[in-house]
C-alpha cells in the first residue's frame, strides 16, 4: 500500500471522529500511520497550551514563546520516541505563519475597521491549533511509542491517540502520567 493511499485511508477513518472533535483548551490530537518502515505522526494542540495565547504573537515574550517551541521540534526526542532503531527523516510545522510579519491588505484593514469594538470579543473566542508532524524510519518492528511532549506542555492535559498500521488500528487516550501506548 503506498504511503499516499495509507494517508488518505487514514484520513477518511479518522477524519469523522476528528471532525466531530471541539477545539478544546488542554487536549491534543496526535494521529499516527504506518507503511512499512515509514511512520508519519501528527500532532494537533491548542495553541493556548503551547504558547499560552492563541493570536499572532505581538510581543516580544510571545514571539520568543514561539521561537522556543520551535527550536524544541528540532529535537523529536524530545516530543516521542519510537524506539532507538527509528531515525526522524522529516520535521514539518506550521509556525512560521505565526511569524511573520505581514501586513493587513487594505481590504482586511476596513473589515478590521468594521469590527473594531468587536476586536477584543473575537480574540477571546479565537481558537488555533498548532500542527507539527515528523516522519521516522524504523528498521524494527515498534511496539510502544513514548510521548515526551507533556513535561514542555505544562498545561496540557491529555493528548487523543489514533493509529492505523499494517496489522492494527486503535485509539488511547495518553496524560502526564500515562504517556506511553502499545501499537499491537
Amino acid at each position: 500500500m503506498r504511503l499516499s493511499s495509507l494517508f488518505f485511508t487514514f484520513g477518511i477513518v479518522l477524519s469523522p471522529v476528528v471532525a466531530a472533535q471541539q477545539h478544546v483548551h488542554d487536549q491534543g490530537q496526535l494521529l499516527i500511520s504506518q507503511e512499512g518502515s515509514n511512520w508519519h505522526l501528527e500532532f494537533i494542540l491548542p495553541a493556548v497550551n503551547v504558547f499560552g495565547f492563541e493570536h499572532r504573537p505581538e510581543t516580544k515574550s510571545q514571539i520568543q514563546a514561539v521561537e522556543l517551541f520551535r527550536d524544541l521540534l528540532n529535537f523529536p526526542s524530545h516530543i516521542v520516541s519510537l524506539g532507538q532503531k527509528c531515525k526522524s527523516t522529516v520535521i514539518s510545522e506550521q509556525l512560521s505563519s505565526l511569524l511573520s510579519n505581514k501586513r493587513l491588505t487594505t481590504d482586511e484593514h476596513e473589515h478590521e475597521h468594521e469590527h473594531e469594538h468587536e476586536h477584543e470579543k473575537s480574540k477571546v473566542e479565537s481558537h488555533q491549533d498548532v500542527k507539527f508532524g515528523y516522519e521516522f524510519k524504523c528498521h524494527n518492528q515498534i511496539e510502544n511509542i513514548q510521548v515526551e511532549l507533556f513535561p514542555h506542555l505544562k498545561n496540557l492535559r491529555s493528548l487523543a491517540v489514533m493509529w492505523i498500521t499494517e496489522t492494527s488500528q486503535g485509539a488511547t487516550e495518553l496524560t502526564p502520567e500515562i504517556y506511553k501506548f502499545e501499537i499491537k
